[in-house]
């Protein structure tokens, strides 16, 4: 007898024969309508993921230039009269920038115009007003610095290992940048420590318009605050005159440990971004986090830990066609994962999303998106949340030892946000294909689905669950739907929410 058979039995419930079938007097309120489909119909193909073996840190080594301090032109130049850099220097970022340059009122910047250059003879090449230095194992960088269109920088921690970089002295990429087996933190000089308050002005690596950047094998630490592209580590288009022809922002970041940003990675409009196999840990507002635009991204075999505000993996605002797959996500203070407003055609598959204070995934106005074989177990709310998507598959997944739900869908007018819906519309809708998961231990109902559109169930175990299988606007049919279930241990099951 299967898990659906013994808890029927334990209702007292009949199986009842296929069909259309009405629960109860037409009302004015929507009512379920259900149906058997065929199991054929409904029940998809695994995903097919793509390659990452590629993405390692040997592969990043075995890119990286040649470096010449011949070929380099290398200048200082007022941020202001420059077009990449112009946007770090206006309102309260320009403040705080000049009082963390010692008051400057024209803060200069080195800017690497043309040529490869490592880091090594970067610091060679200038003069002492650079404010740049190195001994053997160190550069301490106190400018703003500017890898220009064009132009290459190669920091390797075989020839520079440790990058310390002072209050107000960013890292800003229109070409070119490699940091491998390096060790890249903010640097306060009277304490000899990390900066460690975000509050503060921290520096910051910043990927604009028509850059790559490849950072391999390194230690990422103690960097960004809160203000626009400053939050840590960005890939982000512009400036606005550039990225109307130039390519997206694009690199790899694979094999590091990233700790203590203020966000450990975002993005705005970038593509082809490969996040792999790296440890994110103790982040302050999101581990990992694709904003606005960007697509085909790669997010696989991370560790994203400890975040300290909001969530471990999220994309927000169109963030499409991407692979979230083989990642742990866990004791997070938001959510393990989350893709919300208009986040489409994106894979979510084979992660383990364990032991966080929100939900375990979470999809908010986002459709198109498959959850495959993840493992969602120990989290404070509900396992998997869907709200006001459609054309979403829920599929094979495991979710256990949640304190909420196991699965909860709805629609929700979201009158008690602020949202600009020209921005970021939706529509009050929720579709989703859910079956071939194993719910267990969850403190709540193991489905929780209203209101809603459409739910199609096929085969599903649910054990352990010491509330009730169905709650919402599915509890006045429970049984038949677990009678048309039982019928057929292979059947599926589609309801629709239909207006009395």
């Amino acid at each position: 007898m299967t898990t659906i058979s013994k808890t029927l039995s334990r209702l007292g419930a009949a199986t009842l024969a296929a069909g259309l079938i009405l629960s109860g007097p037409a009302l004015a309120a929507p009512q379920p309508v259900y149906e058997k489909v065929d199991p054929a119909s409904v029940a998809p193909q695994a995903p097919k993921l793509p390659d990452i073996s590629g993405y390692t840190v040997e592969a990043v080594r075995e890119r990286m230039p040649k470096t010449s301090r011949k070929s380099a032109k290398v200048e200082l130049v007022a941020m202001e009269k420059d077009e990449y850099l112009q946007k770090f220097v206006e309102g309260e970022q320009g403040d705080a920038l000049a009082e963390a340059q010692r008051g400057e009122d024209e803060v200069e910047a080195i800017v690497i115009r043309e040529g490869t250059i490592s880091l090594k003879q970067l610091v060679d090449e200038v003069d002492t007003k650079a404010r740049i230095k190195r001994d053997d194992e160190t550069v301490w960088l106190s400018r703003p610095l500017l890898i220009g269109p064009g132009a290459t920088l190669v920091v390797n921690g075989r020839e520079t290992e440790r990058v310390r970089l002072g209050p107000g002295a960013p890292i800003i990429n229109a070409g070119t940048l490699y940091i491998v087996d390096a060790k890249v933190t903010s640097w306060d000089s009277k304490t000899k420590k990390p900066i460690r308050d975000a509050d503060e002005y921290r520096p910051f690596i910043a990927a604009r318009s028509g850059s790559e950047t490849y950072i391999a094998g390194s230690d990422i630490g103690h960097l960004g605050f809160d203000q626009s592209k400053s939050y840590g580590l960005s890939f982000v288009s512009g400036p606005d005159d550039v990225a109307k022809d130039a390519k997206p922002p694009r690199g790899w970041i694979v094999g590091n440990t990233i700790h203590n940003l203020h966000y450990g990675f975002y993005s705005y409009e970038a593509e082809d971004v490969a996040i792999v196999g790296n440890t994110w840990r103790d982040n302050i507002v999101y581990g990992i986090d694709p904003h606005d635009r960007s697509r085909r991204l790669i997010i696989a075999k991370n560790l994203v830990e400890g975040t300290q505000e909001k969530h471990g993996i999220v994309t927000s605002r169109e963030v499409t066609d991407s692979f979230i797959f083989a990642n742990e996500t866990r004791k997070n203070a938001g959510s393990g994962i989350v893709l919300d407003r208009q986040s489409n055609r994106n894979v979510i598959a084979d992660n383990v999303v364990a032991a966080n204070t929100g939900d375990g995934i979470a999809l908010f106005e986002s459709s198109q998106n498959m959850l495959w074989g993840n493992r969602i177990e120990g989290n404070a709310n509900d396992g998997i949340r869907v709200r006001n998507s459609v054309e979403v598959t829920v599929a094979k997944n495991t979710i256990a030892g949640n304190k909420g739900d196991a699965f909860e869908l709805a629609t929700d007018p979201l009158s008690d946000q602020d949202r600009d819906t020209k921005l970021d519309p939706f529509e009050e809708r929720a579709v989703v294909a859910f079956g071939g998961n194993t719910l267990s231990g969850n403190g709540e109902s193991a489905i929780d689905a209203g209101p809603f559109t459409e739910l199609t169930l096929w085969s599903f175990q649910a054990e352990g669950t010491p509330i009730q299988i169905f709650a919402g606007e599915l509890e006045e049919i429970a049984q038949q739907l677990l009678g048309l279930l039982v019928a057929d241990d292979d059947g599926a099951v589609k309801v629709r929410l239909q207006e009395g």
